[in-house]
């Protein structure tokens, strides 16, 4: 499997300024072929051109149009082309938006390898072609040193320069595995993650929520970078303090969900969720939905788990996780969402309603288990509501 590990680098001066010419030109070798394509079209309308006859045009005539391309590593240049072709054959295949052209104002990135093996990692420096820069200092080393470098990608990002590295590295080795039993996990918006625990032990997470928490200090930033004139030095600075501020978030955010996710994976051989509306979310809570990032933390729980040769379960859309009694298997009445806590009407349990769901979830399906059979006999799973979201049933407790 290919595996990418995002590096930090620190370049020097020099090596900064041909990070930047490298950038400028992988941006306006991708445009030129695109423009290529785009007269093409207009020649031909409706013609599906072939990507491999653009390419050839488009080397012909680079040196002319932009003869300092002569001072630069081709790969850049051709790593460009490669991302032009790949936009335009998804383009094709329907998986994207009609190709446009990339603005000067889009994030410094360049692609540095010539194929597997022209970029060679040793220790905490990276080795480089000589015109795109050398050997560059890395803040740490490559977790697989021995594997041959396939892929090589430098980006700048709020001042900062990145390599992005891709490894094959063989499922087999990779060196950690999975424990045993199955977990449950209930996601939320209040409690992000409830975790049942194959003991049976019930654990609470929250999220740190950055965006949250330093909103009051980006509205401040924008604010200022608004009232900077266009094109000067301070509205540089200005939009750089927006980014760094935007990058800390980030960062705060992903360490938060690979350091969750790694646990989990780490915890259990079955890591069972229960299939979420997210797009529901997004439209409600748009802005708490997207820094609490749900969607990543589920898309980290799968690869983890298949890395580690454990198993990722989402469980039945309709399986009323919340309403669903762990103790005795009664389904409650709707619950409204402030609901926390409700009563069991059968067996008088005070049951709370996130770790009661996680439990659920983890013993999931419901052949551990017989589940209650109504009248029609039909077992309470069977036309449950997707969102769990109603009136509140008179045996509810307490909200929040």
């Amino acid at each position: 499997m290919l595996v990418s590990q995002v590096i930090e680098l620190r370049p020097s001066q020099r090596q900064e300024e041909a990070f930047r010419r490298h950038a400028a030109a992988a941006r306006i070798a991708r445009n030129d072929l695109i423009a290529l394509w785009r007269e093409e079209g207009k020649r031909l309308p409706g013609f599906r051109f072939k990507t491999v006859e653009l390419r050839p045009q488009v080397n012909r005539v680079k040196y002319a149009a932009h003869p300092w391309f002569r001072e630069l590593s081709q790969n850049a240049v051709k790593g460009g082309m490669i991302d032009a072709v790949d936009a335009i054959e998804r383009y094709y295949r329907g998986q994207n938006r009609r190709p446009r052209f990339h603005s000067r104002n889009r994030t410094l990135a360049f692609r540095a390898d010539n194929g597997p093996d022209t970029v060679k990692m040793d220790g905490k420096a990276l080795t480089l072609p000589a015109k795109a820069g050398g050997d560059v200092r890395t803040k740490e080393p490559l977790r697989w040193p021995d594997k041959v470098i396939r892929e090589c990608r430098i980006k700048e990002k709020a001042g900062r320069w990145f390599a992005s590295v891709r490894v094959d590295v063989n499922p087999t080795e990779y060196p950690h595995q999975c424990g045993n039993g199955v977990l449950g996990i209930d996601l939320g918006l209040k409690t992000f993650a409830t975790i049942a625990y194959p003991d049976g032990t019930i654990e609470k997470v929250d999220a740190p929520q950055p965006l949250r928490r330093s909103l009051k200090a980006l509205r401040r930033a924008q604010r200022r970078l608004s009232r900077r004139r266009q094109g000067s030095r301070n509205r540089e600075k200005a939009r750089q303090a927006v980014a760094r501020r935007h990058s800390r978030m980030a960062n705060i955010r992903k360490d938060f969900l690979h350091q969750m996710s790694h646990r989990v994976t780490a915890s259990g051989h079955t890591v069972q969720v229960e299939s979420l509306p997210l797009r529901g979310w997004q439209r409600r809570w748009g802005r708490k939905t997207s820094d609490l990032a749900p969607a990543e933390f589920l898309r980290q729980l799968e690869y983890k788990a298949e890395w580690r040769g454990g198993t990722f379960v989402k469980a039945d859309w309709h399986f009323p996780s919340s309403r669903l009694c762990h103790g005795c298997g009664t389904q409650g009445g709707p619950l409204d969402l402030k609901v926390r806590r409700w009563r069991c009407p059968s067996c008088g349990s005070i049951l709370d309603r996130d770790g009661n769901a996680a439990l659920n979830i983890r013993d999931w399906p419901g052949a551990t288990r017989s589940l209650p059979v109504d009248a029609n006999g039909k077992t309470s799973i069977e036309g449950a509501l997707a969102v769990e979201a109603g009136t509140a049933c008179p045996e509810t407790i307490g909200a929040d």
